[in-house]
């Protein structure tokens, strides 16, 4: 199957400990190919962003969306996130990425919800990208959905690391560069 999708670790910083998160599969990470530089990225139609939590460290973040933005395939570019320090922070994103995907894990508290509702409401103020919702089937909050908020919606329960994979059409990354650093363009 052909590759078409580059899911990015741009770090590993996460403030859960999720029990099925996929970066402490081993199988899963030993697969991942580190890159020094985006120009791996130029072969695919899409780039997944993911982490950790890639809204925390803006400023890797912002390095790797403007370094795709200069590839000469320009690739959709998307994010994976369920955390952030500063909703400004996803504002500013949101006008150089193609969508998200905002994940309400299990064991989502009061702090996930008003994320959440701040989250949505930028997903309601930009119809024009991708939006999209994953609910953990064991959130214990309620949820105040605007559905038209959200491109898509689906709620289940996450994969157990033994059944966690890369799907046939991505190829996993992982940026190896130290947090001062600038991931060369």
């Amino acid at each position: 199957m052909k590759k078409t999708t580059a899911r990015v670790i741009v770090n590993t910083i996460c403030r859960r400990d999720c029990a099925y998160c996929c970066n402490k599969s081993t199988a899963i990470m030993r697969r991942a190919t580190p890159i020094y530089t985006v120009k791996p990225l130029n072969k695919f139609e899409v780039v997944c962003i993911t982490g950790g939590e890639p809204m925390l460290l803006q400023h890797r973040l912002r390095v790797l969306i403007k370094g795709i933005k200069q590839l000469p395939t320009f690739p959709k570019i998307y994010i994976y996130m369920a955390d952030y320090d500063d909703i400004r922070d996803v504002e500013e994103i949101a006008y150089m990425v193609d969508g998200f995907t905002w994940t309400v894990h299990a064991k989502a508290t009061q702090d996930d919800l008003d994320k959440f509702r701040a989250v949505q409401s930028i997903a309601f103020t930009m119809p024009e990208l991708s939006w999209r919702l994953k609910l953990h089937h064991d959130c214990p909050l309620v949820l105040p959905l605007m559905p038209r908020a959200w491109k898509f919606i689906k709620q289940r329960p996450f994969f157990t690391l033994d059944k966690c994979t890369i799907p046939g059409n991505e190829k996993l990354f992982i940026v190896q560069t130290n947090l001062e650093e600038e991931l060369d363009v």
